[in-house]
């Protein structure tokens, strides 16, 4: 209940950095994803694509810099095991798969400080280099 004032203003500081980040990677050559056109997004989730297989290369060079990275979409829906009976078949796929092991998400939090999101973007700079991307 604490934070139910601040809510509104955290949820658009969020937004901002995500604009900020998105925009930066675009820059960097890096595949984001955004919401959809007219649709406004809460800036939870920092969603970039790579190339499958460099992927865990990219992802060494961040974890050598110390920076933060996961992946959200770990698999195919239609392949986690509550949704395979009813799932499976019916969506999904190879591409789902494929989609799956592209997808690499970044530090994004309300608050960023500009010097922060600068950081992890030359992070992702050296990574790509790195990974020969």
């Amino acid at each position: 209940n604490l934070s139910l004032e601040y809510f509104d203003k955290r949820v658009d500081d969020r937004r901002e950095s995500a604009e900020k980040l998105r925009a930066r990677l675009n820059d960097l050559g890096v595949r984001t994803v955004g919401p959809p056109a007219d649709y406004i997004e809460n800036g939870y989730l920092n969603v970039t694509l790579h190339d499958p297989e460099a992927r865990p290369r990219i992802e060494a060079v961040l974890k050598e810099l110390g920076i933060g990275y996961g992946n959200v979409y770990p698999g195919a829906m239609s392949r986690q095991p509550a949704s395979e009976k009813y799932l499976a078949g019916k969506v999904g796929g190879e591409q789902a798969d494929l989609l799956s092991k592209s997808v690499l998400n970044l530090p994004l939090f309300a608050w960023m400080k500009p010097e922060e999101i600068e950081e992890v973007c030359n992070a992702m700079s050296r990574a790509l280099e790195t990974a020969g991307v």
